[in-house]
Order: C-alpha cells, then sequence, then structure tokens
C-alpha cells in the first residue's frame, strides 16, 4: 500500500513539474530598431514627439550636451495621453506643455526630468507601422 501510494505521489510531482517545464512562449511583437524604452503595458504607444510634421521617438539615451533657452526649437504646446500618437506639431504623448526640446546631431533632444533626451527619427516603414497600428 506504501509502495502505491508512493508511486502515485511521485507521478503526479512528475506531472506537476513537466507542466512547468513544457511552457510555451508566445511570440513578441515586434520592436522598433532602437528597442529602447518600448511601453510594455497594454494601449500604449512609444513616447513621441511630433515636431515639423515629423515624429521622433525615445531613445532612452541622455545627451551630454547644455542649451541656452535661445538655442531651444520650441516647446511642447500640447500633450495627448501615451495610449494615442500625436498628431500636431508641438505635441507629445509623454511629457506635459512647457517641455522644451532642441535639435541635436542625432534627432531632437528633450529636457525631462533635467536630462536631455535623445529622440530620433524612424525610417517611414516603422512610421507607418506605428501610426497605422
Amino acid at each position: 500500500m506504501k509502495k502505491v501510494l508512493a508511486l502515485g505521489v511521485a507521478l503526479g510531482l512528475t506531472l506537476l513539474l513537466s507542466g512547468c517545464v513544457n511552457s510555451v512562449d508566445e511570440p513578441s511583437a515586434p520592436q522598433p530598431s532602437s528597442g529602447d524604452a518600448v511601453p510594455q503595458a497594454p494601449n500604449t504607444r512609444q513616447p513621441s514627439i511630433m515636431v515639423n510634421d515629423t515624429y521622433y521617438f525615445i531613445t532612452g539615451k541622455s545627451a551630454n550636451v547644455e542649451f541656452d533657452k535661445n538655442d531651444y526649437l520650441g516647446t511642447v504646446t500640447s500633450s495627448v495621453p501615451l495610449s494615442e500618437i500625436p498628431t500636431k506639431n508641438e505635441q507629445s504623448n509623454f511629457v506635459m506643455e512647457g517641455t522644451p526640446y532642441a535639435e541635436h546631431e542625432d534627432g531632437i533632444v528633450v529636457l525631462i526630468d533635467g536630462k536631455w533626451i535623445i529622440f530620433e527619427l524612424w525610417d517611414d516603414e516603422l512610421v507607418n507601422d506605428y501610426v497605422n497600428h
């Protein structure tokens, strides 16, 4: 009787553990080229800003630069929730109105928490996928 009970417990544990080992990972969604700072929550978009009818997307990298207010290209004049895409110039889906931005060799930099964060230009295919998704 003890052997049957021990065999039953061993079989149960084996089945339980094999279920954990054989789990199948879901395929992940395609990521932008930079791969940095991609939102993971449902219904969120890549942090972005529209400047001169062009989308710029966060890289998560800071630029070691200083700008005088005279060097600013402008400030964010309106914002939309992170679940939406900016549709107007000087609009963002991640920072508040009044946040300054400036031109940088890698794209645009936006002043976030006292640091200039780089936003890059994506190629047309990535932008179209982003806007139409």
